[in-house]
């Protein structure tokens, strides 16, 4: 996770820009990326001088991230499924043709904002979803029905059925 070979990441900066400078929210705001993602020097200069954001590279444990943060914007990789467990609102951008094809089940289940184009509204979206707390507590709890954290536990077992049949 967190390569962005899309660059996303950059158009999410720059559009949260805009919006903290005409709304004049006062919010800090983690980037997660791996050091194999090829926007990590154009990330680093896109929030250089900017104390509001920082950048986190190769993060192993997330879970003292998670712990503080109140709203998260990614796509529908692992780390959605990690962020509906642990409960943070999420604003979800589909970034590929798989994550198009599950896009209409995360949507049924209305446990993130799904946004299918970044260049789309983007602001509109946000401001919608970040100001709307009943609906991101709503989304949060339906989410948390769905994600229980216990799906490595039920490969391995079934992994173990399978070695054990032969």
């Amino acid at each position: 996770g967190s390569i962005d070979s899309k660059g996303l990441t950059l158009k999410i900066i720059i559009a949260l820009k805009k919006i903290l400078k005409k709304y004049n929210y006062d919010i800090k705001i983690i980037i997660l990326l791996s050091s194999l993602s090829p926007i990590v020097s154009e990330t680093k200069n896109k929030i250089r001088n900017d104390k509001r954001f920082s950048l986190l590279i190769d993060k192993a444990h997330l879970s003292n991230i998670y712990s503080n943060v109140d709203f998260a914007i990614g796509s529908l990789g692992v780390s959605f499924l990690e962020r509906l467990y642990v409960g943070i609102p999420s604003l979800v951008i589909i970034q590929n043709k798989t994550q198009k094809k599950l896009e209409s089940y995360w949507k049924k289940e209305k446990c993130a904002l799904i946004i299918n184009n970044i260049n789309t509204n983007f602001a509109k979206f946000f401001l919608n979803y970040f100001n709307n707390y009943n609906m991101q507590k709503n989304y949060v709890k339906n989410g948390q029905k769905l994600i229980d954290g216990k799906g490595a536990f039920r490969v391995y077992k079934s992994m173990m059925e399978l070695i054990e049949s032969d």
